[in-house]
This record gives structure tokens, C-alpha cells and sequence, in this order.
């Protein structure tokens, strides 16, 4: 086998040699200037055909193949609209392209409230979603006093729940509230419009209590 390898590397490589050759316009230098010119000729040859013999591995750099599983929208997601874990998926993307904060599992998303539209196949982090629907937490409705205020306020604002005790004063509730939808809900069944605010559960059972014997107001942040 090697000298069937070696006899078809040499005539590969004088094959090769004749089309260089006569690819070379005629030389009419000094002798040993040809001389040179054909060794240098011969060196480069020797190489071609090694790199052609059978068997003979040709380096090559590796493409780099490191991937994170991340996790992306699968469907539009509406800012104030639960998610549901059918319009998440995983997807594998290279590290420098996965954002920080960014969730892995669609159970980290599921029931959770997204701040600002999400257009799909887009990396969900923690900054898209409100506290709501995370350990700990809940979603309270409140209906302002005044249903004015609710055409002031849009999912992802901070606000302050102050409510008014019978004399006229004021107490404050909870404060930096996020504000995960704004329900438009006209109508005397409905009593009006009203807010979903992410509170921890403690003071989102206090303040949802207090929204049954009092009036409560909405400040702006």
C-alpha cells in the first residue's frame, strides 16, 4: 500500500510540476538563479502532495459550537395578559447573545405578567415581567375614587395606594406598587374601570381588604 501511495503522490506531484513548468515564462536569468527558482518550485510541490496523500488530516478550526438553553416567547405576548406555558419555548443561543437576568424554564414565566409587549422568539427576562405571579406574591385589583385616574396609568407604572378614612385623611397603603394591567370595564355591573397591582401577599391581603370598607386613591410615581 505505501509504495502504491508514494507512486501516486510522485506522480501527481510531476504531474503538477510539468503544468507549473510550462506555465513559467522562459527563464533567461543566471543558471543558479534557475536552479533556485525550481527548488523553491520542488518544496512547494513536496508540500502539495503530502497534504494530498490518503489518510493525511488537513487542520481545520472548529466553528464554536457552545450554546446556552434560554428561554423565548413563542407567540406575541400582550403587556398585563398572563402567560401561559404554551406561548413560551426553549431555544439554544450562543452565550453572548443571551442577555442577563434572561429565564430558563417556562414555569419561570408561567402565570407571570409581562410589563410591555413581547414580540415572539424574543429572550424572556426577569425585566419583562412584574412580581405578580411569582412565590410570594399577588395580583390585587383596585378601583380608584376617582375612575379618571385610571386613564393615567399603563402596565409597568409605580404607584402609591392611599386611602381615605371617613374624616378626610389620608393613609398610605403601599408604596412603588407595579402596576400589572388596567381593566376597561365600563358599566354598572362592573362598577367601572380598575388596576391589577403586584403586591407581596401579606400587604396584597391587607390592601384588598381595605379596597371592601374604603375609599383608595391612586398617586403617580
Amino acid at each position: 500500500m505505501r509504495g502504491g501511495t508514494g507512486r501516486g503522490a510522485s506522480s501527481l506531484s510531476s504531474s503538477v510540476w510539468r503544468r507549473c513548468r510550462a506555465a513559467l515564462p522562459p527563464w533567461s536569468g543566471p543558471p543558479r538563479a534557475v536552479t533556485l527558482l525550481r527548488l523553491a518550485v520542488a518544496a512547494a510541490l513536496a508540500v502539495v502532495g503530502l497534504v494530498l496523500l490518503p489518510g493525511h488530516d488537513v487542520p481545520h478550526r472548529e466553528g464554536r459550537a457552545d450554546t446556552v438553553t434560554t428561554l423565548v416567547a413563542a407567540t406575541d405576548l400582550a403587556p398585563g395578559t398572563p402567560v401561559d406555558v404554551s406561548a413560551v419555548r426553549g431555544a439554544q443561543l450562543p452565550p453572548e447573545a443571551v442577555p442577563a437576568a434572561a429565564l430558563t424554564a417556562p414555569d419561570q414565566a408561567a402565570g407571570r405578567f409581562p410589563l410591555v409587549p413581547v414580540q415572539a422568539g424574543e429572550v424572556l427576562t426577569e425585566a419583562r415581567f412584574t412580581v405578580a405571579g411569582r412565590p410570594g406574591h399577588i395580583a390585587v385589583p383596585v378601583r380608584p375614587h376617582d375612575p379618571a385616574v385610571v386613564d393615567l396609568v399603563r402596565p409597568g407604572a409605580r404607584v402609591d395606594l392611599v386611602s381615605l378614612d371617613p374624616g378626610g385623611a389620608g393613609h398610605v397603603l403601599a408604596t412603588d406598587v407595579t402596576v400589572v394591567s388596567v381593566v376597561d370595564a365600563d358599566g354598572a355591573a362592573t362598577q367601572g374601570s380598575f388596576v391589577v397591582v403586584a403586591l407581596p401577599e401579606t400587604l396584597g391581603h391587607q390592601v384588598a381588604a381595605a379596597t371592601l370598607r374604603t375609599q383608595i386613591t391612586i398617586t403617580l410615581r
